[in-house]
């Protein structure tokens, strides 16, 4: 009987094995952007420039001038800003080829204990931005190399 416990043991322990370390699905493109805006969104709540540059091309031009007075107009924006979260909304990723991509998003600044956008509510809510972003794929990441942005409007939010 303990022998037989033992084998049962010893082979759901090597199908755990064997499931853990199964190859993974490889991302596509779209789902590793989706993390590269979230890592942004991260960074950004935790006014972390340097996490936000990791992002960003060092061919980056584009609003806020090259990659360098882009961090420097962040710090400035991150460190007076009055928000404790960003939202990254209504994400939009066209591949133009295999190593570009736009991007359309709408960023809510918002302030208090919001997760996403299911949280929101229109006291908590700071500002919004439209922003209008190509991202290049550099190796196996994809980062951002031009952006525009504005104060999103209501049409922005709800199409």
């Amino acid at each position: 009987m303990r022998r037989l416990l033992l084998m049962a043991g010893l082979i759901l322990f090597a199908g755990l094995l064997v499931w853990l370390l199964r190859p993974k699905a490889p991302r596509s493109d779209e789902e590793l952007i989706r993390d590269s805006i979230d890592r942004m969104a991260a960074a950004t709540q935790k006014k972390d420039v340097s996490a936000i540059a990791e992002e960003v091309s060092e061919r980056y031009h584009g609003e806020g001038g090259d990659k360098r007075e882009l961090k420097t107009y962040l710090l400035a924006f991150l460190m007076r800003g009055e928000f404790v979260r960003a939202i990254p909304a209504r994400v939009q990723i066209s591949l133009t080829s295999e190593s570009a991509a736009e991007v359309s998003l709408v960023v809510v600044l918002a302030r208090g204990d919001v997760k996403g956008e299911q949280d929101l509510r229109p006291e908590l809510v700071v500002g919004t931005h439209k922003i209008d972003a190509h991202f290049a794929k550099e190796g196996d990441q994809w980062r951002v190399i031009d952006a525009r942005g504005r104060d999103a409007a209501a049409r922005d939010l709800f199409p």
